[in-house]
């Protein structure tokens, strides 16, 4: 699974003039029903590394959509909801206009719609779109999550995703547990 940096992260980090300059995804460790764990360490130029603790699930239909929550020590344990589409890019002048409007037009937890507001962003071609809520809201989504059995989205574009939620509340708790007893490391020099 190829790691996939997080809006809210990657706006943090480039203010303060950082960025990535390597990324290493360690295997999964923990899974439960259809949930799974990774962890994802990734080296900053200023020598610390940025250490993320993740669940996520796959659509029984296309494994190549993605519905994640991540856990970063940094910024304090708090859920980073996120949902990789497979919907391409294109590589000509239309990628900025599809990026503008692309929404979720409908997210629901058990058949309960739920409001969804996003941040999309484009990455290694494909939309990714984050749940753009406040630290309140975003516990709350995944304690949501936590309880519920079957998630759904209708995208913009028409295509309509949905991911079971088996699995999700021990995978989870387990990726937030690992996140709050981080010990921070420093990268090593090649």
């Amino acid at each position: 699974m190829v790691p996939y940096c997080r809006s809210a992260l990657w706006a943090l980090m480039l203010a303060a003039g950082a960025c990535f300059v390597s990324a290493n995804a360690v295997s999964a460790q923990f899974s439960s029903e259809n949930w799974a764990y990774t962890r994802y360490k990734n080296a900053l130029p200023d020598g610390s590394v940025l250490t993320e603790y993740a669940g996520g699930t796959q659509d029984a239909l296309n494994p190549d959509v993605r519905f994640r929550i991540g856990f970063v020590p940094r910024f304090g344990c708090i859920p980073l909801i996120s949902l990789l589409t497979d919907v391409v890019i294109p590589t000509d002048g239309s990628a900025g206009q599809l990026l503008a409007d692309f929404s979720v037009s409908g997210f629901s937890i058990d058949r309960t719609p739920i409001s969804f507001p996003v941040l999309v962003e484009g990455v290694n071609r494909k939309v990714l779109v984050y749940y753009n809520g406040d630290e309140s809201r975003r516990i709350k989504l995944r304690l949501q999550i936590d309880e519920g059995g079957s998630a759904a989205f209708q995208l913009s574009n028409g295509l309509g995703v949905s991911f079971s939620l088996l699995g999700s509340r021990a995978v989870l708790e387990y990726a937030e547990d690992q996140c709050r007893q981080h010990v921070p490391e420093t990268a090593t020099k090649p």
